[in-house]
């Protein structure tokens, strides 16, 4: 299942630690009527995070490059 998965989302269920299928059923608990809003606001604060670190204004869009540069970023971590 995970090889058909976002990738951004493989690495958010990494760093807490679990399967995407567990992640699934933690998520499901902690925000009943909700999934994936835990993911939504852990992938946005890595955002913010990558944009104070590369001097990018959090509202401007991220070009094609940017999400390469991000997305190897995020892997590191």
């Amino acid at each position: 299942m995970g090889e058909l998965m976002n990738p951004r989302y493989l690495a958010y269920c990494k760093m807490m630690g679990k399967t995407p299928d567990e992640m699934l059923v933690h998520d499901a608990i902690e925000w009943p009527g909700g999934i994936m809003t835990d993911f939504m606001l852990w992938i946005q604060g890595k955002w913010w995070e990558w944009d104070g670190l590369n001097n990018h204004p959090s509202r401007e869009p991220h070009g094609e490059a940017q999400h390469k540069a991000f997305d190897l970023w995020l892997n590191n971590q």
